[in-house]
């Protein structure tokens, strides 16, 4: 005979599910299939899950005990148990001690969008979906990292029962020196440090040059989150010059560097973002030229590089690591998920950067640093960033067209890179473009958010991957012709 359990009826039950209540338990809306190829812990968790999500199962309802729910499936008591503990950890359900086990509130009733902050730089990461984002399409990287070996990695990574080095896995600093040298960057492992991500390698560099106060040069436009990281430290000074179509325009630079005697300049040689421009050859050598006269630094972030043009020149190329902080990482490449990022630093600058580190984070993921080992060691990655490159130019290619075709501008003669910085007709009323795209699901970024000095512009930076739909290139030619 089976357990009965106190269970609150549901306010308006699906007729599906009145011969489970009319018989007095939960326990009878669970089933397992066990020639699946899921695994028994998911089936039975997406099914409770699922249950509260859609109102099935009411907040206050009893779940059935471990051992009931165990034998009317013909389960372990440790796969139910392993069910309930994931619902509790997603705070789907509540254990009560000698009570057991109750569905707590609905949570998607009660989100909104409306509840998220307001401030606009938080709204990027919100909102700035597909046009206009900053990531390539997931069908596009699946192939970096294989289904069928993720898992094997991740467990081989969760058997070390100590904590990454706090600079890295010597293994994945070697392979790095390695791979940079497909750039003609060539610097030893020692001089790497792991962090996590880009933004955070650009945040331990300047927290170690700007302990109290400085002055910083950066770009106008020029990629959003760096006013973030400029906030955190309030004794920094701010500088902006214009970045051109070949570059940082180098008169200005020249001109603030000796009013202001700045610490560092922060830049984007290639694929450089909104712009998608890059840095001519010969503006790379005038800006080091600059640095070694008024004695700054310079942070190049290429976290764009790995898709950009063969043989093109940086400005780590050129330094030989004297005054380049070089910032690259694997979240744009291989997957957003993988937060896993690196400084080749100065030699003099690497104790003090891995103290900041420490004094920060501490150390990186051993599981992403394992991923991305395999990776560089299958041989899989140049493979995998040639794909890339192939496709973002192809798709490059076509969405110049048809924006010219309608009419928009475009200043780069770049033929790489995965942003495109438009141009609308002076006509066109950005503000009222964005709003009317968002009703449409289109969400767009408008140049404004990459000015550093609050100037309007009437500029959107589009992502070659993701603007070449039928639907957005119909929106925006109908949009245009009003």
């Amino acid at each position: 005979m089976h357990q009965k359990c106190v269970t609150e009826i549901p306010l308006k039950p699906w007729p599906a599910l009145l011969n489970h209540i009319q018989r007095g338990c939960v326990i009878y809306m669970f089933e397992v299939k066990k020639n699946s190829k899921q695994p028994l812990t998911e089936q039975i968790y997406n099914q409770i899950s699922d249950s509260i999500e859609s109102n099935l199962l009411v907040a206050g309802t009893k779940l059935p005990s471990v051992r009931a729910l165990s034998n009317k499936l013909g389960v372990s008591t440790y796969t139910i148990s392993s069910v309930y503990e994931s619902l509790v950890a997603q705070n789907k359900i509540e254990a009560k001690k000698g009570c057991g086990y109750f569905i707590l509130p609905n949570r998607s009733c009660t989100s909104s969008h409306d509840n998220y902050p307001k401030d606009p730089l938080v709204e990027i990461d919100l909102y700035s979906h597909q046009i206009s984002s900053g990531y390539l399409p997931p069908e596009w990287l699946k192939a970096a990292v294989p289904s069928t070996v993720t898992g094997r990695i991740i467990r081989s990574a969760l058997t070390i029962s100590k904590p990454a080095s706090p600079q890295g896995s010597p293994n994945l600093l070697e392979l790095i020196a390695i791979h940079l040298h497909h750039y003609q960057i060539y610097s030893s492992s020692s001089h790497i440090i792991l962090t996590n991500g880009a933004t955070h390698a650009i945040s331990l560099i300047l927290s170690m040059l700007i302990k109290d106060e400085g002055t910083i040069i950066v770009e106008q436009p020029s990629y959003h989150l760096f006013r973030m990281l400029t906030k955190t430290n309030k004794g920094i000074n701010v500088q902006i010059i214009t970045r051109d179509i070949d570059g940082p325009n180098l008169q200005e630079l020249e001109q603030v560097a000796g009013t202001h005697q700045p610490k560092v300049l922060l830049t984007q040689t290639l694929l450089h973002n909104p712009t998608g421009g890059n840095t001519s050859p010969a503006n790379c050598c005038r800006i080091l030229a600059l640095a070694k006269k008024y004695n700054f630094y310079i942070i190049e972030d290429d976290i764009l590089g790995g898709v950009a043009s063969p043989n093109t020149v940086r400005l780590a190329n050129l330094d030989g690591f004297e005054r380049v902080f070089y910032v690259n990482g694997f979240s744009k490449v291989l997957s957003p998920a993988l937060r896993l990022g690196y400084i080749v630093s100065p030699k003099c600058f690497v104790e003090p950067l891995l103290n900041e580190k420490i004094s920060s984070v501490l150390s990186c993921s051993h599981i992403e640093e394992t991923i991305v080992t395999y990776v560089l060691e299958s041989g899989r990655f140049n493979r995998h960033l040639e794909q890339l490159r192939l496709r973002i130019m192809k798709e490059r290619a076509k969405a110049k067209d048809w924006l010219m075709n309608a009419g928009l501008r475009i200043s780069d003669k770049n033929f790489y890179g995965l942003f495109l910085w438009v141009e609308l007709p002076n006509r066109i009323d950005m503000e009222k473009l964005i709003i009317d795209a968002k009703e449409n699901d289109f969400f767009l970024l408008s140049g404004d958010i990459f000015s550093n000095s609050g100037i309007k512009n009437n500029y959107l930076r589009l992502n070659v991957t993701h603007c070449n739909s039928f639907e957005f290139k119909s929106y925006l030619f109908k949009y245009l012709a009003r």
